[in-house]
């Protein structure tokens, strides 16, 4: 694994749509597979599923990456230490949460608070246990598409957006969410609405396929358009076409996937 001594533990598989058993603790450069990555995002709501609109890991991570290629095209962002990828970046950005889960923010804060009440851990100590989980998997999917990890401004700019993001989400999903206008002060007017229709275009489409598709064909549509931007940040950045064959390999697995019946025969299960 990325830079540590191999760890064990009781119970630290997953089991992945491909049929791959990954070790969260020690996972692979073999266990990275982006149909699971695509068709994970795909199905894991934002805010613990509470929102009264559906907003999903790719549909979220799409707007990231479109908040930040728009950031990224203004003469302003040419002094910072951004590479063609960016957009590629902040698109996979939460891309490890497929293997680890989508852990709501109050979550992890209650988690270190209460293995420092009960167990007489450091809450920083949990924190970077799970921060460490996290990278290993970033780590992996960065070395699978061959990219450079983000520099350090990428990182600035990703973190920022995805703040960004989940300001604009929290106001569309929820009528009563607490507002922090500090986040959106550096936006004029005009460019914050303009940012409120692009999140407003991109959820109603992916509640429209839920409406109109069964569950499976749904899932796979919203997976199948992530991978596809994905394809198009990493042609737009120049990179070599044989390191992209991943994701035209996971675009056909989640087209299968998509045609999967929805339940079993029964006398496939005894």
């Amino acid at each position: 694994m990325s830079g540590e001594r191999a760890m064990t533990a009781s119970n630290t598989k997953i089991r992945m749509r491909s049929g791959r058993l990954v070790d969260v603790l020690n996972p692979t450069i073999e266990d990275i597979d982006f149909a699971d990555i695509a068709w994970g995002l795909a199905r894991q709501p934002r805010f613990l599923a509470q929102s009264h609109v559906r907003i999903d890991l790719c549909t979220h991570s799409d707007f990231v990456a479109w908040l930040v290629r728009r950031r990224a095209s203004k003469p302003t962002s040419l002094h910072a230490d951004v590479t063609p990828f960016i957009t590629a970046k902040a698109r996979l950005h939460d891309a490890q949460e497929t293997y680890v889960g989508d852990k709501a923010t109050p979550v992890l804060n209650s988690l270190a608070a209460r293995c420092a009440i009960v167990h007489g851990f450091m809450e920083a100590e949990v924190r970077a246990a799970w921060s460490g989980i996290k990278t290993n998997f970033d780590d992996l999917i960065d070395r699978k598409l061959s990219l450079t990890p983000p520099t350090s401004d990428e990182r600035d700019i990703i973190k920022f957006y995805d703040k960004v993001a989940l300001e604009i989400e929290g106001r569309i999903g929820f009528a009563d969410w607490q507002r922090d206008d500090d986040i959106l002060r550096s936006f004029d007017p005009k460019e914050l609405a303009i940012c409120f229709s692009a999140a407003l275009r991109m959820i109603a489409e992916a509640e429209r396929h839920a409406r109109e598709m069964p569950r499976k064909a749904a899932d796979g549509a919203i997976a199948l358009t992530w991978l596809n931007h994905l394809i198009d940040d990493l042609r737009d950045g120049g990179m070599r076409t044989d390191f992209i064959a991943p994701l035209w390999e996971a675009s056909n697995h989640v087209s299968d996937w998509m045609g999967d019946p929805d339940l079993p025969n029964i006398e496939d299960l005894l």
